[in-house]
């Protein structure tokens, strides 16, 4: 089940780490935890080493864990914050985030990938998030336009609303188009405009 080790004395980690498939390894993490030896600061080493969800409900203090990645480097943090938005319910993320410094979440946001960070920050409240997107470390990257475009296409889906511009010589209108429903309409001539009074016949002018 293991590969061999010469050290008499092995670390946890590299006992862990023995392990040749991921099936064997999580079923001794399992039987670790629940062991007549177990107690909470060897299911808390579990934890940090194997981000296991069973042994994450059987820690009794969480808060030790947000404890522990206060002071944890930015690479475990972004591990433990795609873990958490994976697989905590939202009791348990929301303490967490509220829980986490605001430099340590932020510290490993960055170090999320794209598509990790924009499924987190979809998690935290919405002030909170449009908080952090919208701060100098988001601004122009990816997940700023991801978040902020998903959040203005849900907006327009459910507003009605109309972009014109006319062109005229002060007499005559000679061409003009229309943006809307995110169609753009050009037409020539005054014998079209008809098209834009009916369009913005029901909408409220700003």
């Amino acid at each position: 089940m293991t590969k061999k080790n010469s050290e008499s004395e092995i670390t946890l980690k590299q006992l862990i780490d023995s392990f040749d498939n991921e099936i064997d390894r999580n079923e001794w993490v399992v039987y670790a935890k629940d062991s007549s030896i177990s107690n909470e600061p060897l299911r808390l080493k579990l934890f940090y080493l194997t981000e296991s969800i069973d042994v994450y409900h059987a820690i009794e203090n969480k808060s030790t864990i947000i404890e522990h990645m206060n002071e944890a480097g930015v690479l475990e943090v972004k591990k433990f914050l795609k873990f958490c938005y994976i697989n905590l319910d939202d009791v348990d993320f929301d303490a967490v985030i509220n829980g986490l410094t605001y430099e340590k979440l932020l510290g490993g946001l960055k170090k999320m990938s794209p598509d990790d960070s924009y499924q987190f920050v979809c998690r935290l409240p919405e002030e909170k998030a449009i908080e952090i997107v919208t701060s100098e470390d988001f601004k122009g990257s990816k997940l700023f336009t991801s978040y902020i475009g998903q959040k203005w296409n849900t907006i327009k889906g459910n507003m009605p609303y109309c972009v014109f511009d006319l062109e005229s010589d002060g007499e005559t209108i000679r061409e003009f188009a229309f943006f809307t429903e995110d169609n753009m309409r050009p037409y020539t001539g005054e014998d079209q405009i008809n098209s834009l009074f009916r369009k913005l016949k029901n909408l409220l002018l700003l």
